[in-house]
């Protein structure tokens, strides 16, 4: 009889176990859903960065980031967009554009050019998710980037953020640029580029 309870003891142990890792893991299928190609109208529009995070090799320049928005305009009858972007990088502004092809032959959203490559998820209307696999000053590896059209992070916003961020394997550290009166300002010609 002893044996009997020690047995059921251990059973009920794992089994609570079980359901406590079952609850508590996340259900990355309905979080990570890229846009088909035909979506690639979602992604045109001018965004501000409101949170972000890297692979560790590029963690450090997020870190130093204060602010970013850009501007996503289609050429017309055209699968190249055009690029522009402004970021706050310590209290200086830096500014770059460039051109990039749409991919529409791909089962994903693909935006690419020399320096980035882009693939796009499904989130919240007048919001920007993306991963941008980059290469900067000789570093290699990955962005993920939740832009707004306006407005500042939601807390759900951000919860499901960093659970898509854990399914795509990012670090579990998040940078979050709430002050938009650092915005560096808009101008025609880009005056320092990447």
């Amino acid at each position: 009889m002893r044996n009997l309870t020690m047995y059921l003891a251990k059973a009920l142990t794992m089994l609570t176990l079980c359901s406590w890792v079952a609850a508590g893991s996340t259900d990355c299928s309905n979080l990570v859903r890229y846009l088909k190609p035909e979506d690639a109208n979602l992604v045109f529009g001018k965004w501000t960065v409101v949170i972000a995070t890297a692979d560790e090799a590029l963690h450090g320049t997020v870190q130093q980031l204060r602010s970013s928005w850009f501007e996503v305009k289609p050429f017309p009858d055209s699968s190249v967009v055009h690029f522009h972007w402004r970021e706050r990088i310590g209290g200086v502004c830096t500014y770059g554009a460039e051109n990039a092809t749409v991919y529409k032959d791909r089962t994903a959203l693909a935006i690419e050019s020399e320096q980035y490559k882009g693939q796009y998820l499904h989130t919240c209307p007048d919001c920007y998710l993306t991963i941008i696999k980059a290469e900067i000053n000789g570093l290699s590896g990955r962005y993920f980037v939740f832009a707004k059209r306006g407005g500042s992070l939601t807390d759900s916003e951000r919860q499901s953020f960093e659970m898509q961020a854990e399914c795509l394997g990012f670090l579990p550290t998040y940078f979050t640029f709430p002050n938009t009166s650092e915005l560096c300002p808009e101008q025609e010609q880009p005056v320092n580029t990447r």
